[in-house]
């Protein structure tokens, strides 16, 4: 993708993934919500911010997130404004973590004639049952998983919540987002014992087959560079990655 297209694509995520404060600087978009997700709490820096308001902005940036108690924090991208931000916030003491590739494909030209070897169940709608599976991950232990609940509410177009069963229990989950003509696919999740088995495949698949009966045209989703055997997987399914992203934080406390 070109910087243009990379800009769009990243303030289109940040759409689809609403924190509940947001704060602009020239362009800038600053985003907080109790410090649950680093993509709902970190700053999108796009637009057209002149070098010699930088500084003066990131100082702001701190600010922000120093008054909602959360780790000041930025989502970068080679398309970042203005192009140098990237050695301002290291010069700062601002650490790199969490190289992650956006990966897309189209829909239209998807087959998805064959039947499911596994059933998936997908449920417009957030429901308690998807929402309690969330309680695996760490970040979402205790009272923050009201907070992962509050995104979830606020997602724009159609959500698509998918969960696979079986007499034992959950095996899997995910979930896609529709907006302006893009899927988005999050929170793939597959129970440790049942990996490798085509849960997660049958999952991705489903939700695109969703996405595309309610309007979706692409789909995107975002894998940490490390997470080899998900790369594999969606690899499988069509994806390449269309570029990459990473975040710089003054200290690292937010999920």
């Amino acid at each position: 993708m070109d910087e243009d297209s990379i800009a769009s694509m990243e303030l289109l995520q940040q759409e689809m993934w609403p924190a509940r404060n947001i704060e602009r600087i020239n362009g800038w978009i600053l985003s907080e919500n109790g410090g649950i997700t680093w993509r709902a709490n970190s700053t999108y820096p796009y637009g057209d911010m002149r070098p010699e308001r930088a500084d003066e902005a990131i100082e702001r940036v701190i600010a922000f997130y120093r008054k909602h108690g959360c780790s000041p924090a930025f989502k970068m991208t080679k398309a970042c404004s203005p192009p140098d931000l990237d050695e301002r916030l290291e010069t700062r003491g601002f650490v790199k973590f969490m190289p992650t590739h956006v990966q897309t494909r189209g829909l239209m030209d998807y087959d998805f004639s064959s039947p499911p070897a596994i059933r998936v169940q997908i449920t417009e709608g957030l429901t308690e049952d998807w929402l309690e599976t969330q309680r695996v991950d760490e970040r979402y232990h205790g009272p923050n998983i009201l907070v992962l609940e509050d995104i979830l509410r606020r997602l724009p177009g159609r959500s698509g919540y998918a969960i696979v069963r079986n007499e034992s229990g959950v095996l899997g989950v995910g979930l896609g987002v529709v907006h302006k003509n893009w899927l988005a696919l999050y929170s793939v999740r597959v129970v440790e014992e049942h990996r490798r088995k085509g849960v997660g495949e049958a999952i991705s698949r489903e939700l695109m087959s969703w996405g595309r009966r309610v309007g979706a045209q692409n789909v995107f989703l975002q894998v940490e560079v490390d997470k080899t055997k998900a790369i594999r997987l969606y690899e499988k399914l069509g994806f390449r990655t269309a570029y990459s992203y990473w975040y710089r934080a003054l200290d690292l406390t937010t999920g």
